[in-house]
């Protein structure tokens, strides 16, 4: 890999300087009309892409993206310096390899290491009709700033006469809290003294759930955490539909998973689900060991969102960083915010090998 001249690197990808070898796989794709249909080109042809690659090879704007799995070149992502620690971001991938994630994993790896390395501003320019591209920023936890009209063409009809093109200037700074907030933020999962931690009661077939909660309502009378329980015949078909919603919803902000009925926390803890739960185990799981594909939340119980509306409003783990980032005081100022407004923050664990990873030996 030393030969490669390695910028960063991925559970799948690695990022590096371009080098010869990459004329084949970097024609494949900026040859490729749908590929090339947003950039300021047409595409190109082998001469036209030797050339270009002489400049790539040249540059530190320019990432290769390569899957180690195979070694092949599927793509870039570009880094360009501007004033005021400001970075211009862009990517063009391999149609290929389009919806496996790889622009956002390689994304994400390099926005990281540029803000560690004391970059202040990241933008990207992106066509409103780019829906993909744009989706794929909101995800990154950038903000769009502002939609320009008309204010750039890159072709000329037949007639000579320009064709306007709108933009959206997307962007994200490192804010006044530190850039990894993350790391200051734990999930915790309550369990009462009689269940075993982390279950999902809709994961039994539907008579076992009904006899189990018919059993813990029972069992239970004082406990807070069990009166859905005895109002279970109400209570099971609207968890189905909302952890039905939350699975389609999270899936379309690109989450992956892998189960149909998440795992719940709750953000930083909150002291009245304690009591609900019976004073019972206490878990907690630290944000930042958690990939972004594997969580989501919710500002409230999901559930009783569903209830009311039939819309829950989901947020990524970018867009909750995001949001903390953004406020105007400390995480804890964040969190009494949370509190007075939606009592909690509600995240949904969506991979159960996240816990097989944890010890929780001395969590009470």
């Amino acid at each position: 890999m030393g030969n490669k001249r390695r910028i960063a690197e991925t559970d799948r990808l690695l990022l590096r300087r371009y080098q010869e070898e990459d004329l084949g796989d970097l024609f494949e794709y900026l040859s490729d009309q749908e590929v090339v249909k947003y950039e300021p080109y047409r595409p190109l042809t082998l001469e036209e892409v030797k050339e270009n690659l002489k400049w790539r090879i040249s540059t530190e704007e320019m990432v290769a993206v390569e899957l180690k799995a195979s070694h092949k070149m599927i793509g870039n992502v570009y880094l360009g310096k501007r004033d005021f620690e400001a970075l211009e971001l862009g990517y063009v991938f391999h149609r290929d390899y389009w919806g496996r994630g790889y622009a956002e994993e390689s994304c994400r790896a390099l926005i990281e290491q540029a803000f560690a390395g004391g970059i202040h501003r990241i933008y990207a320019e992106c066509d409103p009709d780019n829906e993909r591209s744009w989706k794929l920023l909101e995800r990154l936890g950038f903000r769009r700033e502002a939609h320009f009209r008309e204010n750039v063409y890159f072709w000329k009809d037949k007639a000579g006469k320009a064709i306007w093109k709108d933009t959206y200037i997307y962007a994200k700074v490192a804010s006044s809290l530190a850039y990894h907030v993350e790391e200051n933020l734990v999930l915790v999962h309550y369990c009462h003294p009689n269940c075993k931690p982390f279950q999902n009661i809709m994961r039994l077939s539907e008579e076992n759930a009904f006899l189990l909660a018919e059993r813990l309502a029972k069992e239970n009378p004082e406990t807070t955490a069990f009166y859905r329980f005895a109002d279970f015949s109400n209570y099971y078909p609207l968890r189905r539909k909302t952890d039905q919603h939350l699975y389609d919803n999270f899936s379309r902000l690109g989450g992956k998973p892998k189960e149909k009925h998440p795992l719940s926390f709750v953000l930083q803890g909150c002291d009245y689900l304690e009591h609900w739960f019976g004073n019972g185990m206490v878990y907690k799981i630290n944000l930042s060991e958690i990939p972004s594909d594997s969580i989501s939340f919710s500002l409230g119980d999901s559930c009783a969102q569903y209830g009311k509306t039939g819309e829950i409003r989901l947020l990524t783990k970018e867009q909750l960083l995001e949001q903390i980032r953004d406020f105007d005081g400390s995480i804890e100022d964040f969190m009494d915010y949370v509190v007075e407004h939606y009592s909690y923050i509600e995240a949904q664990l969506w991979d159960d090998t996240i816990i097989l990873e944890q010890n929780f030996d001395e969590q009470k």
